[in-house]
């Protein structure tokens, strides 16, 4: 099975993840081993669906559509992929 390197783009994160007072966005990178390119979309969405930094208060309510889009899914080779298989946020 490839590997698949994905370049993830937040967009409209309510600022409460980081206590700040408006929106903010992120920039990521994760690699998954798929069949193709579309399941490794959706196997990267999935799993910072279970991020705890992007996860909301209990009861808490968003004014904001967050959003999260993929600019680059592009198979690579195993050798290409770190031991992390990806962490981390860049924010903005």
């Amino acid at each position: 099975m490839p590997w698949y390197k994905c370049f993830v783009h937040g967009k409209d994160f309510p600022g409460i993840l980081l206590d700040q007072p408006k929106p903010f966005g992120f920039y990521t990178t994760r690699f998954v081993k798929a069949d193709t390119a579309e399941e490794a979309e959706t196997l990267v969405l999935e799993s910072l669906k279970k991020e705890k930094v992007l996860k909301l208060p209990a009861g808490y309510k968003s004014k904001s559509k967050a959003q999260v889009f993929f600019e680059e899914i592009e198979e690579v080779p195993a050798s290409d992929v770190p031991a992390t298989k990806g962490s981390g946020f860049t924010w903005y």
